[in-house]
């Protein structure tokens, strides 16, 4: 894959958290999922969410790679995905094992979001992730003024939003919706750490001692 250039500096200082979400294959292709939460208040005393990058493969072993690259690009102070799942864990293992320090790349150290744990996890998920989603992004209205998660229209990402308004919302699964799955794991963790308002600014943390694992 084509090395990225980092995020300027003058773009990175507008947020106050960037997070990574990646979703492996299913039946649609894995997804990785990048977004910001802007410094300040937006709407409802929360913050804006901005959607900055993403990657998609059917291969297994491209779409770690390419989550690499967006980790040096980005540097997010965290990564989330099912790292219980045995492909995924054994595709992120080899990565690691064959990193070489001049290749100017991270050990990638993925972490599971609360909602591939416990209960949530085995209670139909997809239940509390389409409407947080829908809300984020102004409601099934999408109302611009209560929109807080903004994406860019070009963005694969938006067909694959589309798709909980042609079914049944109980039926989802991870797996079938990768690129959802890879959106909600970062968007409901930036959610819930965004009360802790003691985390650093971005500015404030060298790439060598980000708050991310």
């Amino acid at each position: 894959m084509e090395q990225l250039e980092k995020f300027p500096h003058e773009e990175d200082q507008k947020y106050k958290s960037i997070f990574m979400g990646v979703a492996m294959p299913g039946t649609q292709a894995g997804f990785i999922c990048v977004v910001g939460a802007t410094h300040g208040t937006f709407y409802e005393g929360k913050r804006r969410l901005n959607f900055l990058d993403e990657a998609e493969s059917w291969d297994t072993t491209e779409l770690i790679e390419r989550l690499a690259w967006l980790d040096y690009r980005f540097r997010p102070e965290k990564i989330y995905g099912d790292v219980k799942d045995p492909a995924f864990d054994a595709a992120l293992r080899e990565f690691n094992r064959g990193l070489r320090p001049l290749d100017g790349l991270q050990i990638l150290k993925v972490r599971s979001p609360g909602i591939l744990l416990g209960k949530i996890k085995d209670a139909k998920p997809f239940t509390l992730i389409v409407p947080a989603i829908n809300k984020l992004l102004g409601g099934v209205d999408r109302d611009p003024d209560k929109q807080r998660l903004f994406v860019k229209e070009s963005s694969k990402l938006i067909a694959y939003l589309k798709a909980p308004d042609k079914g049944d919302v109980t039926a989802m699964t991870f797996d079938a919706f990768p690129a959802i799955s890879a959106l909600a794991f970062c968007v409901l963790e930036l959610e819930r750490l965004d009360s802790n308002r003691s985390r650093p600014p971005r500015q404030e943390i060298t790439n060598n001692d980000y708050d991310r694992y």
